[in-house]
């Protein structure tokens, strides 16, 4: 299988927007909180993306220890994890930052993804039209929903998917 990690800058087929980046959707820093959990969540993004997952895994229990309300930490967390197959734990973390943050777009994204790699397409659906929901202009949730239903042969639909992921 393709590599379909659309925050992967080497991804076969797809580069998607940078998850870990300043912005909308739960990643912003919070005026009011310290900065040193946000830091520690900075610091296991850039190891994410030189492959570090583990290490990266150990910035965000920092992050989480100093705030356990941070739910950029568990969607980065859950993020780092599925890279490491672990999708139990991914999934325990991206609920948890769910829960935290219903609005947050891009985890409900990460979750549907974290589907995708377990082949469990129609589980991904659902997440990826929650996404959608949220935020119609969401390229990746689309790029993820156009995978999910190509694998379970819903061409048409996929195409659709695909297209709207472009022109995004």
């Amino acid at each position: 299988m393709k590599n379909t990690d659309p925050y992967n800058q080497n991804a076969d087929s797809w580069i998607g927007t940078d998850p870990f980046s300043a912005g909308p959707s739960g990643h912003e820093t919070d005026p009011y909180e310290p900065d040193a959990p946000n830091q520690w969540v900075d610091k296991g993004n850039e190891l994410v993306k030189k492959g570090s997952h583990k290490d990266a895994i150990e910035c965000y229990n920092e992050a989480l220890k100093l705030n356990p309300k941070l739910a950029r930490a568990w969607c980065s967390k859950g993020y780092a994890l599925i890279k490491l197959k672990k999708y139990k734990e991914s999934h325990a973390c991206l609920d948890e930052a769910l829960r935290i943050n219903p609005r947050y777009d891009s985890c409900w994204t990460i979750k549907g993804w974290a589907f995708n790699c377990q082949n469990k397409h129609k589980d991904a659906l659902v997440y990826l039209d929650r996404a959608i929901e949220l935020n119609p202009r969401y390229a990746d949730a689309w790029y993820q929903k156009h995978l999910a239903l190509k694998d379970l042969n819903r061409k048409a639909e996929a195409d659709v998917a695909l297209a709207k992921a472009r022109e995004l």
